[in-house]
C-alpha cells in the first residue's frame, strides 16, 4: 500500500493533477464513521489502482425522501443535486 500511495503522489507531481472522481455515499448511519468503514477503504485502494482522487460525497437517505421536500425542500434539492453530480454511487 505505501508503494502505490507513493506511485500516486509521484504521478500527481508529475502530472499536476490527477482526475477527480465523485462517488455518492447514501447511507442512513452517515454520522457514524466506522459503518462505511469497509466501502471508503475499497474506494481507496480503488483509487490508488486507478490512480484518480476519490471525492467521496455522503448524503443522507433520509433527506432524498418525499417527506423531507415537504419538510425542508432545501435540504431535499441539495441531496438530490449531490446525488446527480456524482459520478458513481
Amino acid at each position: 500500500l505505501a508503494h502505490s500511495l507513493d506511485r500516486l503522489q509521484e504521478n500527481k507531481d508529475v502530472q499536476g493533477s490527477i482526475q477527480q472522481v465523485s462517488i455518492a455515499i447514501v447511507g442512513k448511519y452517515n454520522g457514524l464513521s466506522d459503518s462505511y468503514l469497509s466501502v471508503t477503504k475499497a474506494l481507496t485502494h480503488s483509487a490508488i489502482h486507478l490512480q484518480v482522487d476519490v471525492c467521496v460525497q455522503w448524503v443522507d437517505a433520509a433527506e432524498l425522501e418525499p417527506a423531507m421536500r415537504d419538510s425542508d425542500v432545501a435540504r431535499y434539492e441539495a441531496a438530490w443535486t449531490t446525488l446527480r453530480a456524482a459520478k458513481g454511487v
